[in-house]
């Protein structure tokens, strides 16, 4: 039997024994990757068919010498949230590698398929769509009254607007800079107006992805190491135990925890202790509505609790010290005592809860106020402790005036004397700044 048929019978195979479990989904496509490819594939949002910019270039160029430099791996998969479910496998992956990421890439497109946040994603056109605004983008980067030059621009501001997260307003029917701006700038041509709702769709799509991030991820995890044990006689009988073993340890190294130097917190690990709680406390059932109810948000309010849980399975002698003590938050272990895990464990909750999309990322305000006659946009940052990027606050605000083609006002901080004093960024003719 060749290789590739190897492959397709274990990936039958893993589909079969998926739907036994519960699971239903878009029928699902695999397609091998080199290196190259899925370093291609991943800064085009992990797989869509994208539009040319410089930034993914960029990204690409990066990762490629961090890989070729053993500082940045490639991810085992891709899978995006389309109908069918489209999913990429890196073609050097040992074969036993890929039965347990088919059962990963599976629970990923059962939690697109049910998850409200994916209602209105539109998997079976998305594509469709996204070619279809690859064609308009490159039009008007043809057309000689419009250009290349302009388009680039117009990209690079509606990038710099796609992801922002914004509280829902009168003026808003979503929650990015972006949406605002589209729904009340007063001087977009229509040219410009066409590229930025295609822009629009792209963040709209992809946006559920990362306020799901820790169930997604958590959700694809529970269930591949569910398929491993259930699979553990078939894979040690037709395979060896080497390969189950292997399989195993790569189930360990997608749940490790956080290591010396690595600062961010591990989403997997956070995600499939968490669904393993609920399974255990509440029944798969349960789960199942979980999965199909809420986001990261509720999902971590909700069920990342427990003394004895989150110590289990987080708050570990060294871990803690590795992770929370680079917070400016959380005061230094080295002043607590040891045995007061209460307080370790609240800290980390905390640090959970608050390091999910929505959560870890700045929060903002918009309104118009006008001034001279002309609307001015005001962005209010939503101060949580955390300031905003000194060094990028400047260059965002250029490209955002260029979308509103208007003064532009940031209400946030600044640290002054070792204090978070408030301040005001005003950008009036796209390259003026004043702070005051």
């Amino acid at each position: 039997m060749s290789d590739l048929h190897k492959l397709q019978y274990w990936l039958d195979r893993v589909e079969d024994l998926t739907r036994e479990m519960g699971l239903t989904f878009y029928p699902q496509k695999f397609i091998l990757c080199s290196k190259e490819k899925m370093l291609e594939k991943q800064v085009h949002h992990g797989g869509y068919y994208m539009y040319s910019h410089w930034s993914f270039g960029k990204q690409f160029t990066i990762d490629k010498i961090l890989y070729e430099h053993k500082f940045f791996f490639l991810p085992y998969e891709m899978v995006v949230n389309t109908n069918p479910c489209e999913a990429f496998l890196l073609g050097e992956n040992p074969l036993v590698y890929n039965i347990l990421i088919a059962a990963h890439v599976y629970a990923h497109n059962d939690f697109f398929r049910h998850n409200k946040a994916f209602n209105e994603t539109q998997p079976e056109r998305i594509q469709r769509q996204i070619r279809r605004g690859c064609d308009l983008i490159d039009g008007h980067a043809e057309d000689h009254k419009i250009g290349p030059g302009k388009v680039v621009k117009l990209l690079d501001a509606a990038h710099a607007a796609m992801f922002t997260n914004c509280g829902q307003g009168p003026h808003v029917r979503r929650g990015t800079i972006l949406d605002f701006i589209v729904e009340n700038a007063q001087s977009l041509e229509s040219w410009e107006l066409d590229i930025l709702r295609f822009i629009q769709t792209v963040s709209g799509h992809l946006m559920p992805q990362l306020r799901t991030k820790v169930m997604n991820e958590g959700w694809a995890t529970f269930w591949h190491y569910q398929m491993l044990r259930k699979l553990e006689k078939e894979i040690r009988t037709k395979l060896s135990f080497d390969d189950y073993f292997q399989a195993y340890q790569l189930h360990l190294s997608v749940i490790r925890l956080g290591q010396e130097d690595i600062t961010v917190l591990n989403p997997y690990r956070i995600g499939f202790a968490t669904w393993s709680k609920i399974a255990e406390t509440h029944g798969v059932p349960f789960a199942f509505n979980v999965r199909q109810s809420q986001t990261d948000h509720e999902f971590l309010l909700d069920h990342f609790n427990g003394q004895d849980f989150i110590y289990k399975w987080f708050v570990k002698p060294g871990y803690v010290d590795k992770i929370l003590a680079r917070s400016p938050r959380i005061k230094p272990w080295d002043v607590i005592p040891p045995n007061d895990r209460a307080d370790r464990i609240a800290d980390f909750t905390e640090l959970v809860r608050k390091s999910v999309w929505g959560n870890g990322t700045p929060r903002f305000q918009l309104s118009v106020k006008y001034i001279d006659n002309k609307p001015a946009l005001v962005i209010k940052h939503q101060f949580d402790g955390r300031l905003l990027n000194q060094n990028q606050i400047a260059g965002t605000l250029k490209l955002l005036n260029y979308l509103w083609r208007g003064k532009i006002i940031l209400q946030t901080r600044k640290l002054h004397q070792g204090k978070a004093e408030p301040a005001e960024w005003k950008c009036f003719d796209g390259d003026k700044i004043i702070v005051s």
